[in-house]
């Protein structure tokens, strides 16, 4: 059978970064509401929007692997949308505060799905 959802053939699946991390996403997407959800699990790491928004990732930068599947679990995030990239005791290396000095951590991609984001 083949499959099928509004983010078939993107990598919804493939966190960019080779830090460790955690995302949610799926082949249908997943409701705009889970960034909010990871933001307050993951701060002070910014969650990113990826895979022309079918799915949000943020660094392991506050808690291990495990304790962040956790809290998007209790924050009501669905855990088959959870996909990370490390061990369970694993931490991000990166250095957060350079990643949340970033340009307007908080704009949105307001794109319609026909536009391109580069």
């Amino acid at each position: 059978a083949a499959t099928t959802g509004k983010c078939a053939g993107l990598p919804w699946n493939q966190i960019p970064t080779f830090d460790i991390a955690c995302a949610v996403g799926s082949i249908e997407g997943v409701p705009s509401s889970y960034q909010g959800l990871m933001e307050k699990c993951c701060n002070p790491a910014p969650v990113v929007s990826h895979a022309n928004g079918c799915g949000f990732y943020c660094l392991a930068a506050n808690k291990p692997i495990l304790d962040l599947t956790i809290c998007f679990m209790d924050a009501g995030i669905r855990p088959d949308t959870i996909l990370c990239n490390g061990a369970e005791d694993a931490r991000a290396s990166g250095n957060i505060a350079e990643l949340t000095k970033k340009p307007s951590p908080t704009s949105k991609v307001t794109g319609s799905p026909g536009s391109s984001n580069g």
